[in-house]
């Protein structure tokens, strides 16, 4: 396993681009309610040469967690856990959007961005590179990344505590199970892959497909 290009990975919503499913042909929905998203969703095994990796959330009396869970191998929850990424925030849906066909706005006050070494592999390269400023990584153990810099966190970098981002999502309630679309990443420097105000709302769909659990 090749922990650099592992761990390397962007925190705020992990992408595999290189190999991501086909995204499916999703409906338009206007006037999304709370109802319509609250629930679990989750991808399909997104595979990254040697691992793999489960995108899920839960959105529920308008908190939205996200967490990303890594394996070891290709086969994702057959394979061993390595690492987990957990972002909690405030949701809060604003509307529709009137540039893309079935788009709903909403802001996310994102308050929470933990990382949990779940190997002792991952725990030692964690505190050999000083991960997010710390050498004091602990296997199981969750350490806040929220609002490291790019400089001491090793693509740890987060956003600061209280940032807003800006997003879009689209839902095919038709569709069984019912699929989730988010709006792309924005690629700010500073922000990561948090769009940070109105003006950087997404434009286009990310080509990856969330699935009600």
């Amino acid at each position: 396993m090749k922990l650099l290009n592992f761990l390397a990975l962007s925190l705020a919503f992990i992408a595999f681009t290189s190999c991501q499913p086909k995204t499916a042909e999703v409906a338009s929905v206007s006037n999304a309610t709370d109802a319509s998203i609250n629930g679990s969703w989750s991808t399909d095994c997104l595979v990254n040469n040697s691992s793999s990796a489960l995108e899920t959330f839960q959105v529920e009396n308008g908190v939205l967690t996200m967490a990303t869970l890594f394996y070891s191998g290709t086969l994702c929850e057959q394979d061993k856990l390595i690492a987990t990424l957990i972002q909690n925030g405030q949701l809060t849906l604003s509307g529709a959007n009137a540039a893309l066909d079935g788009g709903n706005n909403y802001e996310w006050l994102q308050t929470v961005a933990v990382a949990i070494p779940n190997d002792s592999s991952i725990v030692d390269f964690l505190n050999n590179e000083s991960a997010c400023g710390t050498s004091s990584w602990t296997i199981n153990q969750h350490v806040s990344i929220l609002g490291c810099s790019a400089a001491n966190a090793f693509d740890f970098s987060q956003v600061a505590p209280g940032t807003i981002h800006y997003g879009v999502f689209k839902i095919d309630a038709e569709a069984t199970p019912n699929s989730l679309l988010f709006g792309e990443d924005c690629t700010i420097p500073g922000y990561e892959k948090i769009c940070p105000t109105e003006q950087n709302r997404p434009t286009v769909f990310r080509n990856l497909t969330y699935f009600r659990r």
